[in-house]
């Protein structure tokens, strides 16, 4: 899968801790070439008790059965 087909996409999944599939939704991408990766930040679409909607930032790289894995960001750079 090229990267702007996942991008192009628009939604993609992710299992939670119990092992469901939750459908997310992609709002935007971003490469840091400083730091070899790039970067997703998408939502579940799910609303907090305080009226907020879960965000999450992730890198993302290909995977060798041609989709992709998201990684957590790491350090401190990465989030400046």
């Amino acid at each position: 899968m090229e990267d702007k087909e996942f991008l192009d996409d628009q939604v993609f999944y992710v299992f939670d801790d119990k092992g469901n599939k939750v459908e997310c939704d992609i709002l935007f991408t971003f490469d840091i070439e400083e730091l070899n990766n790039k970067y997703v930040v998408y939502t579940d679409r799910k609303i907090e008790s305080d009226g907020k909607m879960n965000l999450y930032a992730s890198t993302y790289k290909p995977n060798k059965s041609g989709g992709f894995d998201l990684e957590a960001v790491k350090s401190d750079e990465e989030w400046q």
